[in-house]
């Protein structure tokens, strides 16, 4: 049986490029994809010869469930969640001093402004966990999620860092 294809799914502001700086120091730059966008991801991918799409052993970014369709191999998913509330102030705050499109349209919103004009803000762990195709359901999340192989929190990130490492080692 062929090696899974690790899925790191990475949420936005759950602690996730921490983690992802630690996942991508167990692979080779040709066998891990490492937040390269979708579209770019699947032409990438549509190019290689069979041999080299089996040297890839982990995919990591902000994509949502589904992102295995793309590849043959067996597959196992890992990510980290945060308190969604907690998340939400993040990512305000974070969006809010990015520089360019956020940081020019949210430069005098306010938080309570930035739920209602940002999509993410609302259920945007539940919309990733969902995937594309499905709609927004947490029984579909919670469907989804016995698929992956572990998943940490942010409050207890340490202890989750422990359970990665049990599960992957």
């Amino acid at each position: 049986m062929d090696e899974k294809v690790v899925i790191f799914m990475h949420i936005p502001k759950t602690g996730g490029t921490t983690l992802n700086n630690i996942f991508k120091k167990f692979y080779s730059e040709n066998e891990i994809y490492d937040h390269v966008p979708l579209e770019e991801m699947n032409k990438q991918f549509s190019q290689l010869k069979e041999e080299d799409k089996k040297n890839i052993k982990a995919i990591s970014g902000h994509h949502f469930y589904g992102i295995h369709e793309f590849f043959s191999q067996p597959y196992v998913y890992f990510s980290m969640m945060r308190h969604p509330v907690e998340r939400v102030i993040s990512l305000y705050y974070f969006l809010k001093s990015y520089p360019g499109y956020y940081e020019e349209n949210m430069k005098h919103m306010s938080f309570e402004d930035y739920i209602d004009w940002d999509p993410q803000a609302t259920n945007g762990q539940t919309k990733q966990i969902c995937g594309m195709k499905s709609q927004l359901s947490v029984e579909k999340a919670k469907e989804n999620l016995l698929e992956f192989g572990s998943i940490g929190i942010t409050e207890m990130f340490n202890e989750s860092l422990l359970l990665l490492k049990k599960k992957f080692k």
